[in-house]
C-alpha cells in the first residue's frame, strides 16, 4: 500500500510518498502507518515550477542543505563543504533577502531543464532564487517531516558545531584593551586634578559683640546665620505655639523695669528711635517696630512710618471679618507668579475700617523682599479717630505669611478666642 505524507507551508509544500515495511509492522491495521522506505519526494516552492523531485538520495541531501543552511544564515558563519564534489542540493546566499537553491543533475532527480519529468542527457545544475520568507517555510517544512515519528524513522539529521577555525577572527588585544585603559587614564587624570584642589577652611563663628546700649535686647544668631536683634515686641505678642518656626527670634528682656498695668498707648516708633521700656502683655499694644536695635541704611528705608494706635481689638466676629478683608486686599494687588526663597513673615496692624494702620517684618527674608510684596502700597497714612469718644481707632494684629511660591496666608496674630 502506498503511503502520502504532506507538509504544507504557505510557500513551500513537501510531499512523500513511500511504503511501508512488512516485517517491521505488527501485523495489526494501523490507523496511521509508518512510511519506512522512500518511492519519491517532491518540493514545491511558491512562484518557482517545476516542483523539485527524486529519491531518497535527492531528500537527504535536501533536508540536510536546508538545515546546514539555516544554521549559516543565523549564526552568521560559513561552513565550507569537506568533499571534492559538491553535494546534491546546496544553497547559497545572493543578498539578505535572497538565495540560490542549487539542485546538481545527478542521482536520483529527475528535474529536466525544461520542466519536463524524465531523466535528460544535460548535466547544468538548476538554479532557483528563492526569498528568505521561501527560504524560512522550506525550514519549517524540514522541521515538520523530522517531528513526524512515523515517516522515515531511521533518518535522522547530524548537526555538528562549527570549528573554531571558521569562526570570524578574534579582535586584536590592543583593540579590546583600548577602552579599559581610556578609563584608567581618565580615573588617573581626575585623580591628579582633585589633588590639586584646596582643602576648604573652616572657620568657627565668631561670637557675637555685647551691646554698648544696655536697654537693647541681647543678639542671637538667626536660622540662617545672620546676626537679629531687636527692641522689645511693641504691641501684642503672639503665644509661643504662634511663633515661626522658619526665623525664630530671641527676646531676651531688656534690664529696665517694666512698665504699670495702666501705661497709656505709645506712639508707634520708628527703627530710628531709641529703646522703651518693654508693656506688660495687658497694657494697651505698642505701635509695631523693626526688630532691629541699630538698623542699617537699607533697613531705614523699609521700616515703618511713625503712628498712633488705640486698644487692641480681641472680638473674634470683628476679627474674622478683617481678615477676609486683609486677605482680599492683598491678593487682589499682589504680583503674579511671585517665588520667595523663604517664607515672608509679617505682623499687619489693621483698623476696624479695614485699613492697614501700620506693618512690621518678622525675618530678614521679609525685610529683604518687602517690596515684591503689596503691603507698601496697602499701608494708610492717615490715623483716624473714633467719632464717639474722639481717641485713637483700636487695632486688629494679624500675622502675614507669604510662601515661597507666594502665597499668601493671613490669620489673627493672637488666633481666636
Amino acid at each position: 500500500m502506498t503511503i502520502q505524507r504532506q507538509y504544507s507551508l504557505p510557500n513551500c509544500t513537501l510531499l512523500l510518498e513511500g511504503l511501508n515495511d512488512a516485517t517491521t509492522g505488527s501485523g495489526q491495521l494501523e490507523v496511521r502507518p509508518v512510511m519506512s522506505i522512500l518511492v519519491n519526494a517532491e518540493c514545491h516552492l511558491a512562484g518557482s515550477a517545476p516542483p523539485l523531485t527524486g529519491g531518497r538520495e535527492f531528500f537527504d541531501s535536501l533536508v540536510t542543505a536546508v538545515s546546514r543552511y539555516a544554521q549559516e544564515f543565523l549564526s552568521g558563519v560559513h561552513h565550507p563543504y569537506d568533499t571534492h564534489e559538491p553535494p546534491l542540493v546546496q544553497l547559497r546566499r545572493i543578498n539578505r533577502n535572497l538565495h540560490r537553491l542549487i539542485v546538481q543533475r545527478r542521482g536520483d532527480v529527475h528535474l529536466a531543464s525544461n520542466g519536463t519529468m524524465g531523466k535528460t542527457g544535460s548535466t547544468a545544475p538548476v538554479e532557483i532564487d528563492i526569498t528568505t520568507v521561501q527560504l524560512f517555510d522550506l525550514v519549517e517544512a524540514v522541521d515538520q517531516f523530522f517531528a513526524d515519528s512515523q515517516t522515515l524513522p531511521g533518518l535522522s539529521l547530524l548537526l555538528t558545531p562549527v570549528e573554531r577555525r571558521y569562526a570570524h577572527a578574534d579582535q586584536p588585544v590592543l583593540k579590546r584593551a583600548a577602552p579599559a585603559a581610556i578609563g584608567v587614564s581618565s580615573l588617573a587624570v581626575a585623580a591628579i586634578a582633585l589633588f590639586f584642589v584646596p582643602i576648604p577652611e573652616v572657620q568657627r563663628p565668631k561670637e557675637p559683640l555685647p551691646q554698648a546700649n544696655s536697654n537693647s535686647l541681647s543678639t542671637t544668631s538667626g536660622a540662617e546665620g545672620q546676626v537679629t536683634t531687636g527692641s522689645g515686641p511693641i504691641g501684642p505678642e503672639p503665644p509661643a505655639s504662634e511663633t515661626p518656626s522658619a526665623s525664630p527670634v530671641s527676646e531676651t528682656a531688656s534690664p529696665t523695669p517694666l512698665a504699670s498695668e495702666t501705661a497709656s498707648p505709645t506712639p508707634l516708633a520708628s527703627e530710628t528711635a531709641s529703646p522703651t521700656p518693654l508693656a506688660s502683655e495687658t497694657a494697651s499694644p505698642t505701635p509695631l517696630a523693626s526688630e532691629t536695635a541699630s538698623p542699617t541704611p537699607s533697613e531705614l528705608s523699609t521700616a515703618p512710618t511713625t503712628a498712633t494706635v488705640g486698644s487692641e481689638i480681641t472680638d473674634n466676629n470683628t476679627l474674622r471679618d478683617l481678615n477676609g478683608k486683609l486677605q482680599q486686599q492683598i491678593l487682589q494687588n499682589k504680583e503674579e507668579n511671585l517665588k520667595f526663597p523663604r517664607q515672608l513673615l509679617y505682623r499687619v496692624a489693621m483698623r476696624p475700617d479695614g485699613t492697614i494702620a501700620d506693618y512690621e517684618a518678622r525675618n530678614q527674608p521679609a525685610r529683604d523682599y518687602e517690596n515684591q510684596t503689596p503691603l507698601p502700597k496697602l499701608k494708610s497714612t492717615s490715623t483716624p479717630t473714633s467719632s464717639a469718644t474722639g481717641s485713637e481707632a483700636p487695632l486688629a494684629y494679624f500675622k502675614v505669611v507669604f510662601t515661597l511660591r507666594g502665597v499668601p496666608q493671613v490669620s489673627p496674630w493672637r488666633g481666636y478666642r
